[in-house]
């Protein structure tokens, strides 16, 4: 795209990978070494435009190697990596990243969505509070996580307006 610049460095394998794989080599990847976080990833893709089929096709390996995942390994995984991002943050309190934040409400879903993959892959793709409105769960209150995310999302885009930044600090 004309005046768009693009971030290739993040790939399967790292800066040797090849920038584009073909179909066979994303299935082998996804069967031996896929991590958790890049299935919590996917919970967001949607497809936009191209080979409608050849999308499926992914889609449908991707269900298949979820399915495959233990219950406590994901929850444990998906937990670990949060510990991680708060660890890693700077101080102070951060809309998205900080406990209680935008992205703990990301990591819910993305969890509700890996742990009953079949019941919950059509809402793969759907903005956020489509997704929250849809999931039904006894883990949760949905209308609060909904109620939640309406409000950390207007203090994000009204800060980010106020102080005509892109940070969410």
């Amino acid at each position: 795209v004309k005046g768009t610049d693009f971030d290739c460095r993040l790939r399967p394998e790292g800066k040797s990978s090849y920038l584009v794989w073909d179909f066979d080599e994303y299935k082998k990847y996804f069967i031996k070494r896929a991590r958790i976080w890049e299935f919590q990833a996917m919970t967001k893709c949607k497809f936009v435009d191209g080979n409608k089929n050849l999308f499926d096709d992914f889609m449908n390996i991707f269900v298949e190697q979820v399915k495959q995942i233990e219950h406590n390994q994901l929850k444990n995984e998906i937990k670990q990596m949060r510990i991680k991002m708060i660890a890693s943050e700077e101080t102070g309190f951060h809309i998205k990243k900080s406990k209680g934040g935008l992205l703990d409400i990301d990591f819910i879903v993305s969890y509700l969505i890996l742990e009953n993959i079949t019941a919950n892959f059509s809402f793969i793709g759907d903005s956020m509070e489509e997704k929250l409105s849809k999931l039904k769960t006894n883990i949760v209150d949905n209308s609060t996580l909904i109620e939640n995310y309406k409000f950390l999302k207007a203090v994000e885009l009204n800060s980010q307006s106020i102080t005509d930044s892109k940070t969410n600090k």
